[in-house]
């Protein structure tokens, strides 16, 4: 299933699923907060590293970030 999500873009809402479902579980679970302000700055940071330093097995154990610019440097064909 598919919808639409902040311009237009498209989301698939079984990956968003799994991403919350991570979020959650590796987490928000693992850990305290005293405010919403503290819970916001951590969750940037775990979002931080999860793109950028935790490796994907579904994506031949590279990262996301590392996929997307991957994607991103290959000239599209005419």
């Amino acid at each position: 299933m598919r919808g639409f999500h902040q311009g237009q873009r498209f989301f698939n809402t079984s990956s968003q699923g799994r991403i919350w479902r991570t979020v959650k579980y590796e987490h928000l679970y693992t850990k305290e907060f005293n405010n919403l302000k503290e819970a916001r700055k951590s969750l940037n940071i775990w979002f931080k590293w999860y793109n950028q330093e935790r490796f994907h097995q579904s994506l031949d154990n590279l990262t996301p970030d590392e996929v997307y610019y991957q994607n991103q440097a290959i000239p599209q064909a005419a």
